[in-house]
């Protein structure tokens, strides 16, 4: 075998030396490789050599002299083999002619009888060029060359390996694009030669594992693995008759909150990150619960511009400033590698305490300069940052969201008009006066803020960001649930001094596009100009998450471990309160106004009785489960017990989605139907759910449900909501979960789940 790879190791940040890799996204990993390389041939095992004693030309059929290596003027060693293995005749002759499929040389005074094999092997020389080129690939696939990430190659070039001394190293040299992998370094070592015509060299390179801008890379049981491909010439310079080499082994490799590939979770994180500061150094702390051995530290910058990070010349530690996992476990200070403007940060990690099994890690996250103004000129909703704590086999992500610059001084901003809050039957983003408002809203809805405020003509500013906060007035703390930012970098100013503020960004993206709470809308409100003043308005839409099996990884170690998506727990666990913040920031100042979301509990309720119904509609049945490939009705109906309905002011929806998974699909009485066909909910009539009243306490709302349109295979979840008033009190709230467990609120909507 002409290249023949005797072993490979893969060898973590601990030491741990395996086999195989393992490893999870962001971790550094040293993969040592020995390998011999000899140019031979040798007949048997479906090689076919044979003599031309006249010519001494060898035939090989169904080989390639060219490709193996052999060139005129080498000196090759024939030795014939018997059956049993020992040498039967040996010399040395040379090369007079090759072609792929002949061989000529000086002289063949022995050729092979029945039984024997013959071997040729070049001497005095070896292969020359190495084109070394490393990718990760997917599990139980045979790979190529081309990274998944943006389709380059990751190569590193070895100049005459033939010339190096025993001992010797040599460093490849990185050949652009590097953007496709996560490779640090590659270097070659000559070893001590095993025989006459075979050279040793062992093979290492630092490669971080890829996958941090595809999770779906870890789906299930897929995983990444490497990838090596040797190109190697037989004399310097050459191009082509190249002979090729291939690594290919399956790993055990995972994705964040993952173990590994195929092991189960041995830690969990307690408490993350709440905010990343690129302005400024801040201090931080993170808990685990799990191993005190393996504990590590690493971040990365996630751009979502492509012609950011896709076909650039340096390696993807560079472009996305990655700090790979790093030991955790005592003082240490850790860099960042920098992208072309020198932009990183530094990890300092100051103390780490365990108490029991969990383990607290105090750090800072110091941005350099470059760090500051790169983010500082990247457009909103660029500057996704993750940053993961490693304990035992899970690389926890402590955080995942916009890094944000928050060294100002806070003053109040003051608005002229503030109408709070209005939910899903006001759809329109004008929002007047008349139209009723509310604190008050329900795990689900949909609500939108509204206000105004008004700015100083020839006054500068630099963003407006809106937030959804968890926050603790009594202890000062708060982390951040939802934001969307508006940068006035690009915005046009007029010759009266006025930013020319009419900018939207879309901030949901699972109600109907009909729906107006789809985009946030920052643009100006002549009607409150003063001589010196312009006024702005601002609407900002939000959808009350309710995904419990989704992780929030900077909530507060106070809600732990129910760390999740489920923001009602965050208004309902004292002293905290779910809030939305505007920041007006200009330089080191942030004007900003806050108000209060008030997320109900779903508490008992009995003055409603409600019920959900599916219907085939095949033959009108009433079952008790969704049917497969079947076209379905779902009804809800609502008895009001103490008093009839107010017909004028009464809204309702029907939702569905898979259980534990998205989308959620909706059915409004208010927003019309998009005509979307993949939407599994569709009225009966018209664009709209039409609610019926067959006696004055009683409300039915009906649409249409296409099974074949969800996935159900895990069960789906089914609500109906109605919300307004009766006639006599405040419509309650109530809602069914699908465990059959009843629960209630004392606000003015009823929803049940199937």
């Amino acid at each position: 075998m002409p290249i023949l790879i005797n072993s490979t190791t893969f060898t973590d940040i601990f030491g741990n030396t395996l086999p195989a890799l393992r490893a999870n996204v962001g971790d550094k990993v040293t993969v040592a490789m020995e390998i011999d390389s000899s140019i031979r041939v040798q007949s048997g095992s479906g090689v076919y050599l044979t003599l031309d004693p006249i010519s001494n030309i060898i035939n090989w059929s169904g080989g390639d002299w060219l490709e193996e290596g052999f060139r005129v003027g080498d000196t090759v060693q024939f030795v014939i083999y018997s059956s049993g293995g020992s040498p039967v005749h040996t010399w040395v002759t040379a090369v007079t002619y090759v072609d792929s499929t002949s061989l000529d040389v000086g002289a063949v005074p022995h050729w092979i009888a029945t039984g024997e094999i013959v071997a040729v092997y070049v001497i005095g020389r070896n292969r020359a060029d190495l084109d070394l080129r490393l990718n990760q690939v997917k599990n139980g696939q045979p790979g190529t060359d081309a990274s998944l990430l943006d389709g380059e190659t990751t190569r590193f070039f070895f100049s005459d390996l033939n010339s190096l001394a025993v001992s010797g190293v040599q460093n490849g040299v990185a050949i652009p694009n590097q953007s496709g992998q996560y490779v640090e370094s590659a270097s070659i070592r000559r070893a001590t030669d095993p025989n006459l015509w075979t050279r040793r060299f062992n093979l290492e390179f630092n490669v971080v594992l890829s996958g941090l801008y595809d999770e779906t890379l870890y789906n299930v049981a897929d995983c990444l693995k490497q990838y090596v491909r040797f190109s190697w010439s037989s004399l310097v310079s050459e191009v082509d008759n190249l002979t090729y080499k291939v690594f290919n082994d399956d790993a055990n490799t995972g994705w964040f909150d993952q173990g590994y590939n195929i092991s189960l979770f041995d830690s969990s994180l307690v408490q993350g990150v709440n905010e990343l500061d690129y302005c400024v150094t801040t201090n931080h702390e993170v808990i685990v619960d799990g191993p005190i051995t393996e504990l590590a530290i690493g971040g990365a910058y996630i751009s979502v511009d492509e012609t950011y990070y896709k076909n650039q010349l340096p390696s993807q530690l560079n472009v996305s400033m990655v700090l790979p996992s790093s030991d955790a476990n005592a003082p240490a200070t850790y860099d960042s590698f920098q992208n072309d403007s020198g932009a990183g940060f530094r990890i300092t990690i100051n103390t780490v305490t365990t108490v029991g099994s969990q383990t607290t890690i105090n750090f800072d996250f110091t941005p350099n300069a470059a760090f500051q103004s790169f983010m500082d000129g990247r457009e909103d909703g660029d500057r996704l940052f993750y940053l993961w704590v490693k304990c035992g086999n899970v690389n926890h992500l402590a955080y995942q969201d916009q890094l944000v610059c928050d060294a100002q001084v806070e003053f109040p901003l003051t608005m002229e008009s503030s109408f709070a809050f209005v939910d899903h039957a006001v759809n329109t983003d004008v929002i007047t006066g008349s139209d009723s408002t509310t604190d008050n809203f329900d795990t689900e809805d949909d609500l939108a803020y509204f206000g105004t405020f008004l700015l100083d003509k020839e006054a500068l500013f630099d963003s407006f960001q809106c937030r959804v906060e968890a926050y603790d007035a009594v202890n000062d703390d708060d982390f951040t649930l939802f934001s969307v930012s508006f940068d006035f970098s690009g915005v046009p100013i007029s010759a009266d001094g006025r930013y020319l503020l009419n900018e939207t960004t879309g901030v949901i993206s699972t109600l109907p596009a009909t729906s107006a709470k789809l985009n946030a809308i920052l643009k100006l409100e002549p009607s409150i100009d003063t001589p010196t003043q312009y006024g702005v308005s601002i609407y900002f839409p939000v959808l009350l998450r309710w995904e419990y099996w989704l992780s929030q990884t900077n909530a507060s170690v106070d809600f732990w471990p129910n760390q999740n998506k489920n923001w009602e727990q965050y208004d309902n666990i004292s002293p905290w309160k779910v809030r939305t913040k505007l920041r007006l920031i200009q330089g080191d100042i942030a004007f900003v106004h806050s108000d209060i979301v008030s997320i109900n509990p779903y508490d008992n309720e009995v003055n409603i009785d409600s019920d959900l119904q599916l219907i085939r509609e095949s033959d009108g049945a009433i079952v008790s489960a969704v049917i497969d490939g079947e076209m379905m009705r779902i009804k809800s109906t609502h008895t009001n017990l103490t008093g009839a309905w107010d017909q004028s002011n009464i809204w309702g929806m029907i939702t569905v989605e898979p259980k534990e998974a998205s989308r959620r699909w909706i059915c409004s009485t208010v927003v019309p139907f998009d005509n979307d066909v993949q939407n599994p909910l569709t009225p009966e009539t018209g664009l709209l759910i039409v609610i019926s009243y067959p006696s004055p306490d009683v409300a039915v709302m009906e649409c249409l449900f296409d099974t074949t349109k969800i996935d159900i295979s895990n069960g789906v979840s089914i609500t109906g909501k109605i919300k307004g008033c009766t006639t006599d009190l405040p419509l309650p709230v109530e809602k069914a979960t699908t465990a059959d467990e009843d629960k209630f609120t004392t606000s003015d909507e009823q929803k049940e789940t199937a």
